[in-house]
């Protein structure tokens, strides 16, 4: 009833204002303009449809952001992927060690795979480029834009460095595809957050035995929601809550090669 009543108001009174045309039979002879109580409604339906559907599109902007960030992730699996085909199975390096041997770093080695050529710098607009557009997530507030993706270090490690970690005397080490026993459930790629410039130290990471959940402070484990993106071996990206990769309790550790199940 309201809306006629706007309508009639609106739509009739236009025409009588317009064509000089007394009232017909289906339009009322009403003072015109809204009253306040008739413009109170309108304002409060409209603020109840936004606050409706305001979570509605919240949602759908948080999903849209994780699936960018999934096609992102797939992007760096895929390119390690030719990374070791093409240099006898060895794994890129991350900052942990890229240095010591005198390699790039997989960011930085990766460019020519995600058809941005051969790394000449970070202050060229190549880098900035595929910065942008695959090594940043959407989801990653902070700011200035940093790295979003950290590479586990598992695959650079050290005989000693592995040993130190599992307290053995001496430790296998994963740094071929060929070391690795189950690709599809041997996470590479993580969503970083602090501390770490392009890589995660999952080899220091403690299980949630407290009665606190641990989470490690360089992933960001809720970037998406309840859950963060996490990329496998096989180049698989998967969803998942941080104990659905990481909790020694229930003897899960898909971050260590030697431990990750299929």
């Amino acid at each position: 009833m309201l809306l006629y009543t706007i309508f009639t108001r609106c739509f009739c009174g236009g025409i009588k204002r317009h064509f000089n045309l007394s009232a017909s039979r289906h339009c009322y002879i009403i003072p015109r303009g809204f009253t306040l109580v008739e413009l109170l409604v309108v304002i409060s339906v409209i603020g109840l449809l936004l606050a409706i559907l305001m979570p509605a599109l919240a949602g759908s902007q948080r999903k849209a952001r994780a699936v960018v960030c999934s096609m992102h992730m797939h992007q760096l699996g895929m390119s390690s992927m030719m990374y070791t085909q093409d240099n006898e199975g060895q794994f890129a390096r991350s900052s942990h060690s890229a240095s010591v041997y005198g390699w790039l770093r997989w960011e930085q080695a990766f460019m020519p795979n995600l058809g941005y050529g051969r790394y000449h710098g970070s202050t060229t607009t190549a880098w900035d480029n595929v910065f942008k557009k695959f090594y940043h997530c959407p989801g990653d507030q902070r700011k200035p834009l940093q790295m979003s993706y950290g590479k586990n270090v598992w695959f650079e490690l050290e005989s000693s460095e592995v040993a130190a970690a599992l307290g053995i005397d001496y430790g296998p080490t994963y740094r071929t595809t060929m070391q690795v026993r189950h690709p599809a459930g041997t996470i590479e790629f993580g969503e970083l957050l602090s501390g770490m410039v392009d890589h995660l130290m999952a080899q220091t990471w403690i299980g949630p035995s407290s009665p606190q959940d641990y989470t490690p402070a360089e992933l960001d484990a809720q970037r998406h929601g309840n859950t963060a993106n996490y990329s496998y071996l096989d180049g698989h990206v998967m969803a998942q809550r941080f104990k659905e990769t990481f909790d020694t309790a229930k003897n899960i550790d898909n971050w260590d090669p030697g431990t990750a199940q299929q």
